[in-house]
């Protein structure tokens, strides 16, 4: 989504009427005791999910993204239990598993069709939900290796 796109959902959303808080936000979703809500401020659009207090008329534990809506979506979906947090994977998990992917398909291991084009698939949602995954792995290897070492890490091309 660009910036009309969110204009035109913040105009069309209705006001969340929490008089604890000080700015307007608007009410995108309301479920399972989580809100998700945005505003445009001066210099970006800023989205945040809230826990409703016990009686509804205040929020409270705000997580707050400022201009990524897809991102306060993901937070209010696990916030609200319409998405389970085990199903959940951590960017840190996601990476570990490309990794372990990536051993087993270079590595000698017996692997028939069917499962290489499994773990391949698995790789390639990997890749689209961290289009930077390789990139990454590479920095954090180079990080680690730096650490380790006590040295900078000299690539080669």
């Amino acid at each position: 989504m660009d910036s009309n796109d969110y204009r035109k959902l913040l105009e069309a959303a209705p006001a969340l009427n929490v008089p604890t808080l000080d700015d307007k936000f608007k009410m995108l979703a309301d479920y399972g005791g989580a809100v998700l809500a945005g505003r445009e401020t001066r210099y970006a659009f800023e989205f945040v999910t809230w826990d409703w207090d016990f009686n509804r008329k205040g929020v409270n534990h705000g997580h707050y993204y400022q201009d990524s809506l897809d991102t306060a979506a993901e937070d209010f979906a696990v916030r609200s239990g319409l998405v389970d947090r085990n199903r959940i994977f951590t960017p840190e998990q996601l990476e570990e598993i490309y990794r372990c992917c990536e051993d087993t398909l270079c590595d000698a291991y017996e692997l028939d069709e069917k499962q290489r084009k499994t773990i391949e698939s698995v790789q390639e949602q990997i890749r689209y939900a961290i289009p930077d995954i390789v990139e990454q792995i590479h920095e954090h290897d180079r990080q680690a290796y730096e650490q380790e070492h006590g040295q900078k890490f000299e690539q080669t091309m």
